[in-house]
This record gives C-alpha cells, sequence and structure tokens, in this order.
C-alpha cells in the first residue's frame, strides 16, 4: 500500500502586544485662570508586562494614581523627551478578564497665554493628554491602546467648538450610546 504524504505547514507567527488598555476614558477640566486638571481611567489587559508605561503631557504633575481601586508607586525612567512614567500592574494570572488603572493630571497651559485670555477667544487650544508608548515603537515597555474617549471640559464664559481638521487631529465627535458600546466590547 501506498503511504499518504504530508506537507506540514505552520501557521504565520505575529508578535503581539503583551498588554492592551481596552479602554481609555479621559476626562479634562479647562479653568479661566489657564490651569487644568485631568483624570484617566484605563481598562487593561497584561499577558505579561510588569509596567504600563505613560508619558505625562509637557509641565504637567501626577496628582494620584490608583491599580484596582489600591495606590499605586509609580516610577519615573528616563528624562527629558524620554521621560516614562511606569505604573506596576498585576499579571493575567491574577485577573484575566482585566482590570482599571486610574490617575490624574494637573497642569498648566503657557504662562503668556494664561495672562491673556482675552485673546484665547480666537486661538487654538492644543488640550494636554499623556500618550502611551506603542509596542511597535518601544518592545520593552510599550503597549496598544484599542478605543480612546475623551471629554473635555470649559469654563461658562467660553465658546469652544472641536477641530474638523484631519490634518490637524483624529478627535471624532461621537454620541454617548457610542461610549457604552465600547465599554461593552
Amino acid at each position: 500500500p501506498e503511504t499518504a504524504a504530508w506537507n506540514l505547514v505552520y501557521p504565520a507567527q505575529f508578535q503581539v502586544a503583551p498588554a492592551v488598555v481596552n479602554l481609555a476614558t479621559h476626562t479634562t477640566v479647562i479653568a479661566d485662570d489657564g490651569s487644568w486638571r485631568s483624570r484617566h481611567q484605563l481598562q487593561v489587559t497584561n499577558e505579561s508586562r510588569q509596567f504600563l508605561p505613560v508619558v505625562l503631557p509637557q509641565g504637567s504633575r501626577l496628582l494620584y494614581c490608583l491599580v484596582e481601586g489600591r495606590p499605586g508607586r509609580v516610577v519615573i525612567r528616563g528624562e527629558g523627551n524620554d521621560t516614562r512614567h511606569l505604573i506596576p500592574i498585576p499579571q493575567s494570572g491574577a485577573l484575566a478578564s482585566g482590570f482599571e488603572v486610574e490617575f490624574a493630571l494637573a497642569g498648566r497651559f503657557d504662562e503668556s497665554a494664561a495672562s491673556i485670555r482675552d485673546e484665547w477667544k480666537s486661538s487654538r487650544l492644543t488640550i494636554p493628554v499623556p500618550t502611551f508608548p506603542e509596542f511597535r515603537d518601544d518592545p520593552e515597555y510599550g503597549i496598544s491602546v484599542s478605543r480612546n474617549r475623551w471629554s473635555v471640559y470649559v469654563p461658562n464664559s467660553w465658546r469652544a467648538t472641536m477641530v474638523e481638521d484631519p490634518e490637524a487631529t483624529n478627535v471624532e465627535q461621537a454620541a454617548s450610546t457610542a461610549l457604552q458600546d465600547a465599554m461593552l466590547l
């Protein structure tokens, strides 16, 4: 009898991010004096990372950090533009379904802008937001962020509109039902 010939084909392997932020909810509140505060809630799943890396906006300071509702001790690595704040996170074995990381920041817009608030009426402000190094750019610490939700509150005396220039921003206005869908996912 003839033996059947088998051709073994191995599936392609792709390296995936060892930690993923499934949903990042950012809330920024701006005061009339040029100061701002922001709160960031992250739904995280972690396969093998020890830290969640965060790059803070220039001139901001970390107010607090909670991991699973408990205070976390943030480690600072690097200098200048390479400074990363590393938040210790649990491994997936302990929390396979994911967990929440929450932190808050505070800062001020450019001091010269704060002294000439009247000129803000016709200015375009860049709202400060922390960034998370991508896994493909930083294999040692990087992560992936799947979805972001961002709410910005300005003083009642301001009239603010969102910039709708795709070359200047990737922010889109969304209905509140879109958040509910993202949280379910």
